[in-house]
């Protein structure tokens, strides 16, 4: 087992008066972020506090569980939120992030172990639903206090009573975006897995969809297939179910080829400020996008800004953040308009239009 010790330099700013946001470039921020073993490794961090700081000094020990293989950049982006929220929050806290080869059973019940060793009852896992249905098979998983926050209770309920669910509702973001459609609707997706559930997600609705088509790497000569499909497409609701690359590719040959369409609809995939940067104004034109990202502490982003995090746009980023608070104090009250109902976060659904700069909410 490896022990890593993340950016001390960093964290130390935070208690000496600097207040001001730092920009760390990318590049730079992974230089400090140790490479993951094959097998598994542990990153701890540990924030020694004196007992006449003024501050709280009620300790957090808390552990992050996720396999990187599997979830990739999400698993840097989830240990700098929670190490930002819990910065912020002035208390000595003990953050141990274990790094599983997989997600199967074997290696979650040798964490669940090593957890338990290391007397840490508090867990932030951060698994696909593979890897969060095992979580059933592992001796005493009962004892723990967990919170998922990839999972959305009615996709995944394990009947744990002591696991939480941090995931949005995708499908009231349709239900919410789709009171703007007329009665021609459009759907494209692509071929991952987010895209297939959000597909089969619309399918389940009572609409009238007269056309869908999954956009894979196969069928990229997108401006032929659009030109074919004009007459369908003219006057339509358009559903894009696509992350923003592709999105704003589609938007831009839709607008190339003189497609009017009565609106366009995107869940919270498409609530990023590259779909300003990446899109022209008359590509969106009539575009509403729906977030469940709610408002936070400007001291709280600006933390995750000196780590080169994002959580004004990262709902991942946002559902850890709200999951770290949960698993310190059993409630999360302290975040406008979020809710915990029955296990699940219940998060509330903005939507926008666009501006040639910025988001506009629609009230």
């Amino acid at each position: 087992m490896k022990i890593y010790f993340l950016s001390i330099g960093l964290i130390i700013l935070l208690f000496t008066g600097c207040t001001k946001s730092i920009e760390v470039p990318q590049a730079e921020l992974e230089k400090q972020i140790p490479e993951v073993s094959k097998k598994t490794s542990v990153i701890v961090e540990k924030i020694p506090l004196k007992s006449d700081d003024n501050i709280t000094t009620i300790s957090s020990d808390i552990a992050i569980v996720f396999s990187s293989k599997v979830i990739g950049n999400y698993a840097i982006n989830a240990t700098n939120s929670a190490m930002s929220y819990l910065i912020y929050k002035n208390q000595n806290f003990n953050l141990k992030v274990f790094d599983v080869a997989n997600e199967d059973i074997n290696s979650i019940q040798s964490i669940f172990e090593q957890i338990s060793n290391n007397g840490i009852s508090k867990v932030l896992v951060l698994f696909t639903h593979n890897g969060a249905s095992n979580l059933k098979q592992i001796k005493d998983i009962d004892s723990y206090d967990i919170y998922l926050p990839l999972i959305y209770k009615d996709d995944l309920n394990l009947n744990i009573d002591s696991v939480v669910y941090g995931s949005i509702d995708y499908s009231k973001q349709c239900e919410e975006i789709l009171k703007y459609s007329n009665i021609k609707l459009v759907e494209f997706h692509d071929n991952s897995k987010l895209g297939t559930r959000l597909a089969k997600i619309i399918n389940t609705k009572d609409i009238n969809l007269i056309y869908q088509k999954e956009i894979d790497d196969e069928n990229a000569e997108y401006s032929r297939f659009l030109s074919r499909k004009k007459g369908q497409l003219t006057n339509s609701t358009l559903i894009v179910n696509m992350p923003i690359v592709k999105t704003s590719i589609i938007l831009s040959q839709i607008n190339a080829n003189e497609i009017n369409l009565n609106k366009i609809l995107s869940t919270q995939l498409n609530y990023t400020p590259l779909l300003l940067s990446l899109t022209q104004v008359g590509d969106r034109r009539d575009m509403i996008i729906a977030n469940s990202i709610g408002k936070t502490n400007k001291t709280i982003e600006e933390y995750n800004a000196i780590l080169g995090n994002d959580l004004v746009y990262n709902w991942v980023n946002y559902s850890t953040t709200i999951g770290i608070e949960y698993l310190i104090s059993k409630d999360v009250s302290s975040f406008e308009n979020i809710k915990l109902n029955k296990n699940q976060i219940e998060y509330p659904v903005t939507l926008f239009s666009t501006t040639k700069y910025a988001f506009k909410t629609i009230f």
